[in-house]
């Protein structure tokens, strides 16, 4: 049985909304032809609207995924429409969720197999709920709430690209309109200065030049593997996702060279590499796949290390301002390096190593968009020897780390 009232009247609906059944659902439809197809059903816990009638030919009847007082029946009513085309495609009728919508795009995306992990991870830790709600009901609001919850103004952007992305492929449009969520709503993603220029701002006497704590640091690293990695990113400035990811058949230590597959352009590049790099690796030569192997926690199968921490000085620590039980003051260790610092270390060390800034850009795997960097290495390569810059690179690092690099062939079970 159906009961009408004004589903405009906010008092009307509420009182209904209070007056909860003890099993069942009792529903509500409009007093007047306004709202067509639209009603409230208000059960136990909540009070919910529904689409009730003929949909595309069939006789459907659907929750809209949205409460009452927190959308209103104006609100609840347009997602009718929405309803109405998604379900009216045979491409995305079957499209349940956003989740969904999200495994669709990313079997057909041409990005970088790294980039949508990211995204894929992201999304899972940050919009769970969004990717459990139909495509058809998730509002502005929703995203809104979602993204600004995220810590990171960096993270919100690519949370919010990737929804994007898995809306791409509906018939429906995005819950976020063009024009909307700005850099002024999510926050603009600047240029973070790297944790040792912190530090040496903070601290006058530390000599910036002396980069000994940092390598320090990556020497502390247990696990041999990522702290070869961390020798791989700071003498090479590649960037952190594709050292992680490197295979043994892009590396050839005779040549000493590294090949990047699948670069943001989608083209392939062979670098040179230093001494130190080639030392390192050879260190960790193993019969895997990946150059730096790690074991899956969900599935079991080798795949490559996804992150690598922060690490900290090697001796000094902050004051809290807290005591412990034995009031001594509790100190926390200071951040010295973490994965993307270590391009603008190299970067720093190619200007007393006098090398031109379109060849730095090239051997970090930099990419332009209309690839002027690649022209300037190819037109002037007979001038400029790559493996005669790296070499003088890693003159300047040796110089600024205070030590010659050595390595142990690590263990292997």
């Amino acid at each position: 049985m159906t009961a009408t009232l004004n589903l405009d009247s906010v008092t009307q609906v509420r009182n209904a909304a209070k007056d909860k059944p003890k099993s069942g659902t009792v529903w509500y439809s409009h007093d007047g032809d306004k709202y067509p197809c639209l009603y409230l059903g208000v059960g136990k816990r909540a009070a919910t609207w529904y689409f009730k009638g003929r949909l595309n030919g069939k006789s459907r009847q659907k929750s809209l995924e949205a409460t009452f007082p927190e959308t209103t029946a104006a609100q609840a009513f347009a997602k009718i429409d929405a309803l109405a085309v998604h379900h009216g495609s045979e491409t995305t009728s079957e499209i349940k969720k956003v989740r969904d919508a999200w495994k669709e795009y990313r079997a057909g995306a041409t990005a970088k197999q790294s980039t949508l992990d990211d995204q894929e991870s992201k999304l899972e830790r940050y919009a769970e709920t969004i990717l459990n709600k139909s495509p058809t009901s998730v509002t502005l609001l929703d995203v809104r709430r979602c993204l600004l919850a995220i810590p990171s103004v960096s993270t919100r952007h690519h949370v919010k690209a990737a929804l994007n992305n898995a809306y791409s492929i509906l018939d429906i449009p995005s819950p976020i309109p063009r024009g909307k969520l700005k850099a002024k709503q999510l926050g603009k993603v600047r240029k973070r200065p790297t944790f040792w220029k912190e530090l040496c701002d903070a601290n006058p006497e530390i000599d910036r030049r002396d980069w000994s704590p940092m390598w320090q640091a990556i020497m502390a690293v247990k696990n041999p593997l990522r702290r070869t990695a961390w020798v791989v990113m700071f003498f090479t400035g590649i960037r952190s996702d594709d050292v992680r990811s490197l295979r043994w058949d892009q590396i050839d230590l005779a040549r000493k060279t590294i090949r990047l597959d699948d670069m943001k352009n989608g083209e392939t590049r062979t670098l040179p590499i230093c001494d130190t790099v080639v030392a390192a690796l050879s260190a960790i030569r193993s019969n895997y796949a990946f150059v730096f192997p790690t074991t899956s926690t969900k599935t079991g199968e080798t795949i490559y290390i996804d992150h690598l921490d922060t690490l900290m000085h090697p001796t000094l620590k902050e004051d809290t301002g807290k005591l412990d039980n034995k009031a001594i003051p509790i100190l926390k260790p200071i951040p010295v390096l973490r994965q993307h610092d270590t391009r603008h270390h190299f970067t720093s060390a190619c200007g007393p190593a006098r090398v031109p800034s379109y060849a730095a850009a090239f051997l970090r795997g930099d990419i332009t968009s209309d690839n002027r960097d690649d022209d300037m290495v190819m037109e002037y390569q007979e001038d400029l020897d790559l493996h005669d810059l790296v070499m003088d690179i890693e003159k300047v690092i040796i110089d600024r780390i205070k030590v010659t690099p050595a390595f142990e062939v690590a263990e292997t079970d």
